[in-house]
């Protein structure tokens, strides 16, 4: 029964009924005596004392001069008071980082007889009160007036707080209550107007207040409940009117005699988190005061908002205000624009943007490890999170460059603490999340806190005006994800026989992507997840929450040596990225030679049809017969297992003799292209050093050939005569080649400017194919177009899905394959069944058919692979008229063919394809930059595993850095592939392709995935096909550049009108920073050898000057004028496509454009029209619109009488 810790304190805290507040009482981790005490000496050290002792409040006599800021329960908001006490009471001018790294209040007492003198700072004064008189307003109320009016009024910065009530509540006195209140608190009284180009305030003395009644009582319990949860709702996303009325309204619901619901709702630009607790504190008091008959005063307020908002305008001037500024100009340039976190669905532009909240709750033990971890590290609980859920989004979103804000109460002042207003200021935290160890970041994020703090003064309002921000109605400025921490949550009151208790809403607007609060309490750290529906799934935010905890438990309990190696995942999710989703082990049950394919189709059907050529046909039997010809002489001329040999060959029977001839001797093939310049060429013989080149057509004698090397002309002439006395026999090689056997050798570009060689095995293919079989059931005899070139990989599985099933190989010529325009044709002609097609081809193929308005009735099976796949409008229309037809996404480079493969269903137009999951006998490991493990959901770069993995490069130089031999997770050293393709796990554990990690494109901060641009043009009417590029123009700037083919309807319009019409509709749908500068309308995109889009060779467009577009017509020769006046900008330096906040226009300024161009063309222009069509361009047209609507109604106001309820 011994206390195990005894508390001293000078007075009982009461609760409003004049009760001991028992959770007001300290926790004895809290108390400020530790350790060894040491008094005060001289007269400064008690002056320190003291200031401690009024900022803890406790008795001075508790504080030893040896405690450290840590131990005496200092955080980020104590420092920045500690030091604004200190400089008033010693008049020096401390550093919040000297708070921070001082000791001892000795030592920081050092610090402060070191530091400068202060500058004397302008006391705050109140200002003579003029009824109905106007004032500037705050910059905050500055910005959240803008948001308003952008919005057109909105619930986003309405903040509800709800009390469950029981025992004999009386409304009136309610009432009364709140009118005491907004009586005291001017902010409540407020309204706002512009007045030239300023955002004013106008304090009401006179104020109608009236507390609403809703009776429930009599429902029944159903009823009450849907009742209820409507009446919060609706309360909730009223919006309120910034020009007339209170920022205050509540309402009581009664839902049975004693019990029920008290609700409050104050607009953000008379509030703040800290003013809820005011407002909910004095409610309390005065509604106990009232109805105890006691004296309902309370200490009179000294000042009032409207004076803070006068100082901080005067007094953010001069050097201080300068400097300052200098330091977040510095810190957030080149600081993304927004963040980089996967999400779940497309950001679109919306004016409420509907929340939900995942609470996740810390337990007391970690709570109490890491506040003391916090402590130990010189830290506030605070930054320990921070780091934390930095590290979190870094690891998720695959970049270092992480930007979070945090709320700061910035009520340095004593005068500001009671007061109800908004004075919360919003810090800019920008994180680098590449420091080599855990301390060595933590120590980084604490010097970004004690920065920051040091310049909070700037309202974040000015950084985003003076920064040049690009705006976007889709996005925040300058970061999307909110950090919160509240020490004193609200609590249980009972008063006069009443008590009132917080209510948990659900109803949520989010005013951030992702909005995290964190309450501490001695319950634990409860940990508030606020998400944008819109962006997140629920499933999402949990996983989130979950690395939080993980990442916190990693920080404090040293189980890692380095950041990187930190760990986030849980058990379950690591067996599941590395067991349950690579669960595709398989016995092919053979021995997986690709021959060996071809033979069993043709011991099972000899004499069915395996290709036809120009008329000719072979069957299984020839076929077989004259490539085990071709093998006999090849190995009597010396050829021994795995060497290589070149093919040169035209397209046809050739060919596949060729191919088929070189893997049945135990070679493996080269394909050498004879249209490839002579240096290229040149560059593969000399690094392949061959000893076999079948040559069709004598291509490669007038090449540099070594003199071992044999070059065999390889004509039908020799097919036919001297392979003519070999044996047709199949040959004997089950000692000599394995499924691990060299197949062939194909050549990519490289980034070095020179050629790579891919050695690839057989049992990368057979593989494949076994997995089609089983997984895909691609198992029926379909006749099979052979359209892909052989040098590209996609061909061998052409080949092989061909030889498997017992199909026929279809040949065409190379002039046929040229001609997209007969394709079409061929395909109907020939009856083909089967596909292998890049994206682009398919494209155009479903634009021939729908234009055509025919159909492909035997069509049954399309493989695309090669490059990304965007499901347009086209292809899901081709889709839905071949309802027979199965489309294929395959994914995979040439360094492990195809690895994924998913199935693409009609109705998913607009989008980018799955790429699937992956293939039999292949693993996916999706790691981050240091090669962690990435957590689920997370973008990373691909790593591949398993039967397709290629032998590595020819030279084998190249081979470091992508193929990494190493441990891998719990399946043992392991060769891996690196890809260099960024991907993500979608919910359903299918991948989705992100981009290339060398590709990726930054513009004004923004990283942009130019396939989204893509896309979103590709659902355009006129739009056939497109590309998207970033490519730097003749006058050395970057720009984004659209190549656009139309559709043939449209053919005959100017690009002019075109690319409006384009830049028009882009637009509504994406932000400005991702809308292409030129627009190039091309009549078809050119096409490489593989079928691809051939992007290096796409034209620049023409120069224009120094991309100055002038005007086109009077309504743009007006705008040009206007804005030129405005924005102070000479009209020759004004381009029409200009955005008008790239020339400098802010928030305010865009009142006066407003009022300009509703008085000019009579007009009723909203700021959010002048805010989304920012250029003159596209404001023109939106004038246009709206002219033409204002003429519509004008002309038709007698029609419109005479029309019958329901005819409009």
């Amino acid at each position: 029964m011994v206390p195990a810790a005894l508390v001293l304190i000078s007075q009982w805290p009461l609760t409003p009924n004049g009760k001991i507040d028992k959770k007001a009482l300290p926790s004895p981790d809290s108390v400020v005596c530790v350790g060894h005490y040491e008094a005060p000496k001289t007269e400064a050290q008690m002056m320190l004392v003291a200031i401690f002792a009024e900022l803890l409040e406790c008795e001075a006599s508790q504080i030893s001069m040896t405690a450290n800021f840590f131990e005496l329960g200092g955080h980020s908001l104590l420092a920045v008071r500690l030091i604004a006490l200190i400089e008033q009471k010693f008049a020096k001018c401390l550093h919040i980082k000297d708070v921070f790294d001082a000791s001892s209040l000795l030592s920081l007492l050092d610090k402060i007889d070191q530091a400068p003198v202060a500058a004397s700072k302008k006391k705050i004064t109140a200002l003579k009160r003029h009824s109905g008189g106007l004032v500037l307003s705050s910059y905050a109320q500055q910005r959240l007036w803008f948001i308003d009016q952008l919005q057109g009024g909105s619930p986003e910065y309405n903040m509800p707080l709800s009390l469950m009530v029981e025992g004999l509540f009386c409304v009136q006195i309610a009432e009364r209550a709140l009118r005491k209140i907004i009586q005291r608190h001017e902010s409540l009284r407020t309204t706002f107007s512009v007045h030239h180009d300023d955002v004013m305030q106008k304090v009401h003395d006179k104020f109608e207040f009236t507390l609403s009644l809703h009776d429930l009582s009599n429902l029944q319990a159903g009823e009450k409940e849907s009742e209820i949860a409507e009446l919060v709702a609706r309360d909730k996303l009223k919006p309120f009117n910034l020009e007339q009325g209170i920022m205050l309204r509540a309402g009581y619901i009664l839902l049975d005699k004693g019990k029920g619901i008290l609700l409050f709702n104050i607009h953000h630009i008379a509030s703040d988190g800290w003013s809820m607790r005011i407002l909910n504190n004095e409610f309390i008091t005065y509604y106990g005061n009232i109805s105890q008959g006691k004296n309902d005063d309370l200490v009179p307020l000294n000042l009032q908002y409207s004076d803070y908002a006068h100082w901080q305008r005067s007094w953010l001037s001069g050097a201080r205000f300068d400097k300052q500024l200098n330091y977040w100009q510095k810190q957030l340039d080149g600081a993304p624009a927004i963040h980089d976190l996967p999400l779940d669905f497309p950001r679109l532009e919306q004016t409420v943007r509907p929340g939900a909240m995942i609470k996740h709750c810390l337990t007391v033990p970690l709570s109490k490890q890491l506040r003391l971890f916090a402590q130990q590290h010189k830290m506030t609980p605070f930054m320990l999170l921070h780091s934390a859920l930095s590290l979190l989004i870094s690891k998720h979103s695959n970049s270092s460059d992480v930007v979070i804000g945090a709320p700061v109460a910035n009520r340095i002042q004593r005068d500001f603490e009671p007061l109800i207003g908004f004075f919360a200021n919003t810090l800019v935290l920008r994180v680098d999340t590449t420091k080599e160890s855990v301390t060595e970041y933590l120590s980084h994020v604490k010097h970004v806190h004690n920065e920051a703090q040091t310049h909070q003064d700037i309202p974040f309002e000015k950084l985003v005006e003076l920064c040049n921000v690009t705006r976007s109605t889709m996005h925040t400025p300058l970061f999307q994800i909110l950090l919160s921490m509240n020490t004193a949550g609200q609590s249980k009151h009972s008063i006069a026989d009443v008590t009132f208790s917080p209510v948990e809403s659900e109803a949520y607007v989010s005013k951030f992507d992702l909005d995290i609060s964190v309450e501490d309490s001695e319950l634990g750290m409860e940990v508030a997840w606020l998400y944008d529906t819109s962006l997140f799934t629920a499933k999402h935010i949990r996983l989130l929450s979950e690395h939080f905890e993980h990442l916190l438990e990693g920080i404090i309990h040293n189980k890692a040596s380095t950041l990187d190696a930190l760990p986030m995942l849980s058990e379950q999710e690591y067996v599941k990225l590395t067991e349950t989703l690579n669960d595709t082990a398989f016995d092919n049950g053979t021995k997986g030679l690709i021959h060996q394919l071809f033979e069993k189709s043709v011991q099972a059907a000899p004499e069915q049809i395996a290709m036809e050529f120009q008329g000719m046909k072979l069957s299984y039997s020839e076929l077989n017969e004259q490539a085990n010809r071709l093998a006999h002489y090849l190995q009597a001329q010396g050829l021994v297992g795995d060497m290589p040999v070149g093919l040169c060959v035209e397209r046809g029977f050739v060919m596949v003799i060729g191919i088929l001839g070189i893997l049945k001797a135990g070679g493996a093939y080269v394909p050498l292209d004879s249209n490839l310049p002579e240096v290229r060429l040149q560059y593969m013989l000399n690094e392949l050093k061959l000893t076999f080149v079948l040559d069709q057509n004598d291509k490669m004698r007038a090449l540099d050939l070594p003199d071992t090397c044999k070059v065999i002309t390889f004509d039908n002439g020799f097919v036919e005569t001297q392979l003519s006395t070999y044996s047709s026999a199949n040959l004997v090689t089950e000692n000599t080649q394995r499924d691990d056997s060299l197949a062939y050798i194909l050549y990519t570009s490289g980034s070095t400017g020179q050629p790579k060689g891919i050695k690839q095995t057989h049992r990368t293919i057979s593989n494949l194919i076994y997995s089609q079989a089983y997984s895909e059931n691609i198992t029926k005899p379909l006749r099979t177009l052979q359209f892909t070139p052989y040098t590209f990989d996609v061909s061998i599985q052409e080949l092989a899905t061909c030889w498997f099933t017992g199909s026929c190989l279809v040949g065409i010529s190379a002039e046929t394959k040229r001609d997209l325009n007969t394709l079409s044709n061929v395909l109907l002609s020939e009856n083909i069944e089967r596909l292998f097609i890049p994206p682009a081809v398919l494209q155009f193929i479903a634009e021939q058919i729908i234009d055509a308005g025919i159909t492909l009735p035997k069509l049954r099976e399309i493989y695309s692979a090669g490059e990304e796949l965007v499901i347009t409008p086209v292809i899901d229309a081709f889709l839905g008229v071949h309802p027979t037809c199965r489309l294929w996404n395959c994914y995979g480079p040439t360094e492990t063919h195809v690895v994924t493969m998913a199935e693409i269903v009609h109705g998913k137009s607009g989008y980018s394809a799955s790429i699937g999951r992956p293939v039999n006998n292949t693993e996916l490991y999706l790691l981050d930059k240091q090669g962690n493990l990435a957590p689920f959901g997370a973008v990373a770069e691909l790593y591949l595993a398993g039967d397709g993995v290629a032998l590595g490069y020819v030279n084998v130089n190249l081979d470091k850095g992508r193929f990494i031999e190493q441990q891998v997770f719990s399946h043992g050293n392991r060769k891996l592939y690196r890809t260099g393709d960024l991907v993500r796990y979608c919910e359903d554990g299918s991948l989705t392709f992100i981009g290339r990690v060398d590709e990726q494109v930054s513009i004004n901060g923004f990283r942009v995935e130019l396939g989204e641009i893509e896309q979103q043009l590709s659902t355009f009417d006129k739009v056939n096909t497109c590309v998207v590029m970033y490519r730097e123009s003749d006058l050395g700037f970057k720009r984004l550049i659209a190549y656009i083919v139309v559709k043939e309807a449209y053919k005959n319009e100017s690009q002019d009108a075109l690319s409006n019409e384009f830049a028009t509709a882009l637009a509504g749908v994406l932000p400005s920073y991702m809308h292409p500068s030129v627009y190039v309308i091309l009549d078809q995109l050119l096409l490489n050898a593989n079928g691809k889009i051939d992007k290096k060779n796409l034209p620049q467009p023409e120069s224009r000057g120094s991309q100055i577009i002038a005007p086109s017509n009077e309504i743009e020769e007006q705008l040009l004028s206007a804005m030129s006046s405005l924005l102070g900008v000479d009209e020759q330096y004004i381009s029409v496509t200009n955005s008008f906040f790239e020339l400098g226009l802010s928030s305010l300024k865009l009142f006066s454009c407003v009022n300009y161009i509703n008085k000019e063309f009579a007009l009723t222009l909203t700021v959010a029209d002048l805010y989304k069509n920012n250029t003159v361009q596209l404001l023109a047209g939106k004038i246009k619109e709206l002219s033409l609507v204002s003429n519509m109604l004008t002309n038709d106001n007698d029609q419109m009488s005479f029309l019958e309820d329901g005819e409009i």
